[in-house]
C-alpha cells in the first residue's frame, strides 16, 4: 500500500473516530471545544520560543519561552510511535535532543520545520543495528490538499516518523520557532 493510500486510509479512520475521540489543541490562552472541530481558533500572540518539548506518550508539542509555555498542541506521530526511531522506514518518531535546522515553505505537507535527525547518538544506534538511520524528520502541517481534516488528524498516528500539527498551528509555530531552536522529543 502506498504512503498516499495509507494517509487517505488514516484520514478516513480519523474522521470516523471523531465522535469517539477528539483531537483538540490547547494553549495558555484558549481552549477549543470538541464539539466544533472546524471552528477558527484565535491563537496567542506570537513571541519567540526558546525551546520545544514533544511528549510522545501524551501526543503533545509545547513551545516555551523560558519556563513559560507559549502554546501546547496535540500532534500525530509516526505510525509505530512506541520507542525511538532507529532505522529508516521504521515509522517511528525519534527521541532525543535536536535543533530546528531549516524552514521549508513549499513542502509536500503544509510548511515544515526540519530537525537535525539523525544526531551522533542516532547514527551510532543505527550502526549497531546495521541499518541506515534515515532522516528527513520534520514538524509539519497536514498533507497539501487535506487541510479540511483539521484537528481530527491526530486521532491516529499517521506520519512516517514526523510530528504533525494542523495548518493553523503550523503557521503559529512557523512564526515563533526560528532556526536553531532546541527540540526535545521525549518518550
Amino acid at each position: 500500500m502506498t504512503l498516499h493510500l495509507r494517509f487517505i486510509l488514516a484520514l478516513l479512520v480519523s474522521v470516523s473516530l471523531i465522535m469517539v475521540t477528539g483531537c483538540e489543541s490547547v494553549s495558555s490562552t484558549s481552549k477549543h471545544p470538541k464539539t466544533a472541530p472546524r471552528k477558527i481558533v484565535k491563537l496567542p500572540t506570537p513571541s519567540r520560543a526558546d525551546r520545544v518539548v514533544i511528549e510522545k506518550s501524551k501526543r503533545t508539542l509545547t513551545a516555551y519561552a523560558g519556563k513559560q509555555p507559549l502554546a501546547t498542541f496535540k500532534v500525530a506521530l509516526g505510525r509505530d510511535p512506541i520507542g525511538p526511531k532507529t532505522c529508516k522506514g521504521d515509522y517511528r518518531t525519534p527521541e532525543g535532543h535536536y535543533k530546528i535546522i531549516g524552514q521549508n515553505p513549499v513542502s509536500n505537507y503544509y510548511r515544515s520545520l526540519r530537525i537535525n535527525y539523525p544526531n551522533a547518538e542516532d547514527i551510532a544506534n543505527a550502526k549497531k543495528k546495521g541499518c541506515d538511520p534515515g532522516g528527513d524528520i520534520v514538524i509539519h502541517g497536514l498533507q497539501n490538499g487535506y487541510d479540511w481534516v483539521g484537528r481530527t488528524h491526530c486521532s491516529v498516528d499517521w506520519t512516517s516518523g514526523c510530528i504533525a500539527v494542523t495548518n493553523q498551528e503550523m503557521d503559529y509555530l512557523w512564526k515563533i520557532l526560528p532556526v536553531g531552536t532546541p527540540v526535545e522529543i521525549r518518550s
